[in-house]
């Protein structure tokens, strides 16, 4: 095979043709994933951000309410001073 009076090996024109196709093949993929991206995130990335804001709102309403932190301190201290009792316990025992 010649190309433009040079005689070139069919190994490396058929090489530089594989790689043409492959580029090519590569935007067609990049392109079909960038507009896939876009119709997801389209249509289901509203209303997910939606449920996720209602969410959020609803648990930091139900966890603000007062009093609510004082309980969870004194379960907490309540919780500490009984596995303390019983270590106390335990070392008398032994």
């Amino acid at each position: 095979m010649e190309i433009r009076g040079a005689r070139v090996p069919r190994r490396a024109v058929v090489a530089s043709v594989n790689k043409k196709v492959d580029e090519q093949n590569v935007q067609a993929v990049t392109t079909n994933v960038s507009a896939l991206t876009a119709l997801l995130a389209a249509t289901i990335g509203g209303p997910v951000v939606k449920v996720a804001a209602f969410t959020y709102g609803v648990r930091s309403a139900l966890a603000d309410r007062p009093g609510t932190r004082t309980r969870r301190k004194v379960a907490d201290q309540t919780r500490a001073n009984k596995a303390a009792a019983r270590a106390a316990k335990r070392r008398k025992a032994d």
